[in-house]
């Protein structure tokens, strides 16, 4: 019988620990984005959004920085967006059913779906960040001041 190693790693960039999620994360990621009334309504199973209205999350230029995605995430944001070269003008809501692991779940979920590669987030990050961010929602602009490219 062959063993399989599967391998959990965690590399700290400029303070910020990124790790690799588990298989149950992700699986818990994906039933919460798929779940009536949540991210699949609006950015559609297959992450594309729907066209001059909701941005994609497959492939999305915004997804580079997990702060900036939690950010969004807690406080929604509203005004017209530019993702991938494209202009979007839906607002996303805040997210104010969840809690920072079910947050987090998702966040993970789509950093890693079709294709993405971003950071695993967890509860923790989620936490502080919805301790220390502004209640009001985000504009594009205020929330790359806040979280630039």
């Amino acid at each position: 019988m062959k063993k399989i190693i599967i391998s959990l790693f965690s590399v700290s960039i400029l303070g910020i620990a990124y790790s690799a999620p588990n298989v149950t994360t992700l699986a818990k990621g994906k039933g919460l984005y798929n779940g009536a009334g949540s991210c699949v309504a609006c950015h559609m199973a297959d992450g594309k959004g729907q066209p001059g209205s909701v941005p994609p999350l497959a492939g999305s230029d915004w997804l580079d920085n997990s702060d900036r995605t939690i950010a969004i995430v807690l406080r929604g944001m509203a005004g017209p967006v530019k993702v991938n070269g494209d202009r979007y003008y839906s607002a996303m809501p805040p997210q104010l059913l969840f809690d920072d692991e079910k947050i987090a779940d998702m966040i993970t979920y789509v950093n890693h779906a079709w294709g993405n590669k971003g950071a695993a987030v967890t509860a923790a990050q989620v936490a502080k960040a919805r301790k220390a961010l502004p209640q009001a929602v985000y504009t594009p602009e205020t929330l790359l001041k806040a979280f630039p490219f």
